[in-house]
């Protein structure tokens, strides 16, 4: 049974130009939407999550807890879904939960057993990929490879992908892991509620993107400090 407490749950993920946002609301209903809105968060992502609530009937102040991507994908893109998603639950004192894209391919692929390699878009001409072993990912080991690497990098491991189309010799024929995922924010919401009903929130202050690397910016604010 669901908690009460988690009736009215909104699920926001920013990492790609592709807007996701998911909210759980009564007993049992979802509304979702999914919109590319290219660079665009920081100026429609407030107006299209009032939207959604309106859309249900839900004031902001009735949510219960909140769901938020953590990445990998765009640092712009991460860092305004997280801020917004951090200021909602300041202010209304309830419950987040980070969610990373590899928490749902473990989701999506949590009836097949042994080693899976998973691979992000990072740059134009590198991947991020992990490794899912038996329904679960270590967020220590994800590794940034070049496209041309990959094939080496996953031994003859099966592989799948999220947000890119690997090559044909890539992918993995004849198994029981698909070539590709999609999934929209309902799949982020399920993820987070079931941690919420476990009591596995997020300290709101450590809660941070999967950056797996940091960004260019990052790098320039670092190497000027060194330089002074």
């Amino acid at each position: 049974m669901t908690n009460p407490s988690y009736q009215h749950v909104l699920a926001i993920d920013t990492s790609t130009s592709v807007l996701r946002l998911a909210l759980s609301f009564g007993s049992d209903r979802v509304v979702k939407l999914n919109e590319d809105i290219g660079a665009s968060h920081g100026q429609m992502l407030v107006r299209k999550i009032q939207d959604l609530l309106d859309g249900a009937g839900i004031q902001t102040k009735q949510l219960g807890a909140l769901v938020i991507c953590t990445g990998p994908g765009s640092f712009t893109g991460l860092r305004i879904g997280l801020a917004a998603a951090k200021g909602i639950a300041e202010a209304l004192d309830i419950p987040i939960v980070g969610v990373s894209l590899f928490d749902i391919v473990v989701l999506k692929l949590r009836n097949v057993a042994g080693e899976i390699c998973v691979v992000v878009p990072f740059k134009r001409d590198e991947c991020f990929v992990a490794t899912i072993e038996n329904g679960r990912f270590d967020s220590e080991r994800i590794e940034a490879v070049p496209i041309g690497k990959i094939r080496a990098f996953v031994k003859g491991r099966p592989v799948t992908s999220v947000g890119i189309k690997l090559p044909p010799d890539l992918s993995s024929s004849g198994s029981a892991v698909p070539p590709g995922i999609e999934y929209d924010a309902a799949d982020l919401l399920q993820v987070g509620m079931v941690r919420l009903e476990a009591g596995n929130q997020d300290d709101i202050s450590q809660l941070q993107p999967l950056y797996v690397q940091k960004s260019q910016a990052e790098l320039r604010y670092e190497q000027r400090r060194k330089d002074q």
